[in-house]
């Protein structure tokens, strides 16, 4: 709408203004008055679209730095054992050693009925069945007593946030899960719902935080995404994401410093090539020159 706005201005100056030469003068009033009339239309419109469209609020912000603290939640024994229980199967056979399934995350809300309390659990089985060894991982919702499996979340283990995006009362899951390769640290995530069938991902984020702190790279850094969250014209959830880098240092004695978070682009996660691009020149490889060249010729189109 911004730019419809200054369409407006800069139709009415360039096309309108040549007409004023050549009006004659008790024509030139009028058209004058028609050109603020105009300009007055496009600003009533900016005011009345931004007063109206709702505001993407954060879903979540991965340049905190206590994001991936995962921290084993304290249950009752009897509690786990219950749920345990009903979440691992005979069928169930560890590929290395022994099952030791455990609870490594629950969390609290309305998963499946609105109206209902119900508590989401996260089990590792502990079968060592994935690659590097990784255990399967089973979500399930328990309710009076009853613990429903909904599918496997192998590689999410942590429940990283309970929401309702769409409003509708039930809740949906934020689920994300890292691993270190190379000196390389990731994240992953994705928004999943709970439906009678099973499963359902309402959008998988991929990777959304990265760092390379772990390498001898001497081009140090760390990569968040900030995910938002907005409804639609048609009330469709609509989800957007930024990028920031942060370039981190070597500091004695042994020990690594980071400068502030700094806006890197919109869209999917930066790839190896554009992280590199950017870090040369942040100018480069990114939305900043572009935004700051369409407000720099929107600017100037209003002032001529």
């Amino acid at each position: 709408m911004l730019r419809f706005f200054f369409a407006v201005r800069s139709n009415v100056n360039k096309s309108q203004i040549l007409t004023v030469a050549r009006c004659p003068l008790p024509n030139l009033n009028r058209l004058v008055k028609d050109m603020h009339k105009i300009s007055f239309t496009g600003l009533l419109l900016l005011l009345l679209t931004s007063s109206t469209v709702a505001q993407p609020s954060i879903l979540l912000d991965y340049r905190n730095e206590d994001f991936n603290a995962e921290s084993s939640p304290q249950l009752p024994a009897n509690t786990e054992n219950l749920v345990i229980s009903q979440m691992v199967r005979n069928t169930d056979q560890a590929c290395n050693g022994e099952l030791s399934p455990t609870v490594i995350d629950y969390a609290r809300g309305s998963f499946t009925d609105a109206q209902a309390d119900q508590v989401v659990y996260l089990v590792s089985l502990g079968d060592s069945c994935h690659p590097r060894f990784q255990s399967t991982i089973r979500i399930g919702v328990a309710y009076s007593g009853q613990v429903v499996t909904y599918g496997d979340v192998t590689g999410y283990s942590n429940i990283q946030k309970i929401s309702d995006v769409n409003g509708d009362g039930i809740n949906e899951i934020l689920l994300d899960g890292s691993g270190m390769g190379q000196g390389y640290f990731v994240t992953y995530a994705k928004l999943v719902e709970i439906k009678p069938k099973g499963l359902l991902t309402l959008k998988d984020f991929e990777q959304v935080y990265s760092d390379n702190l772990g390498t001898l790279n001497p081009k140090l850094y760390k990569i968040a995404s900030v995910i938002s969250v907005n409804q639609g014209s048609q009330n469709q959830t609509v989800f957007s994401r930024k990028n920031y880098l942060a370039r981190c240092f070597d500091v004695e004695p042994e020990g690594r410093d980071c400068s502030s978070y700094q806006y890197m682009s919109e869209g999917n996660f930066p790839e190896y090539e554009e992280i590199q691009q950017f870090i040369s020149d942040p100018t480069k490889g990114s939305n900043l020159g572009l935004l700051h060249k369409a407000l720099t010729l929107s600017y100037q189109s209003l002032e001529l």
